[in-house]
């Protein structure tokens, strides 16, 4: 079983969307994402240490009804890992244009 680590950022937005999660959406304070008609928020600063990660990933638990154990947590920043710029481009336009066509 790996270990929970700092997360980025950038790193813990993409893997709310590998669990199905839509945004980031701008609030007021925060910026969040939405899941099945509920939002949490994302907070502002630029790493989440292990406490902090851990405690926002219990609030993605609670919404999934299903635990999310370190491995699994990890595999999902996998499927990102290799991506190349262009590759990372290409699913930004993808996302921005599912975004303008669902408003």
């Amino acid at each position: 079983m790996s270990r929970w680590t700092p997360c980025k950022r950038g790193d813990f937005i993409r893997k709310r969307r590998r669990l199905g999660f839509e945004g980031p959406f701008a609030g007021t304070r925060h910026q969040f994402m939405i899941w099945s008609l509920k939002w949490l928020a994302i907070p502002s600063n630029t790493e989440y240490s292990v406490p902090q990660l851990r405690m926002m990933v219990r609030e993605v638990e609670a919404l999934l009804l299903r635990g999310i154990s370190s491995d699994e947590w990890n595999t999902l920043w996998v499927a990102f890992a290799g991506w190349t710029a262009a590759g990372r481009a290409a699913a930004a336009l993808q996302n921005s244009v599912i975004e303008l066509t669902a408003a």
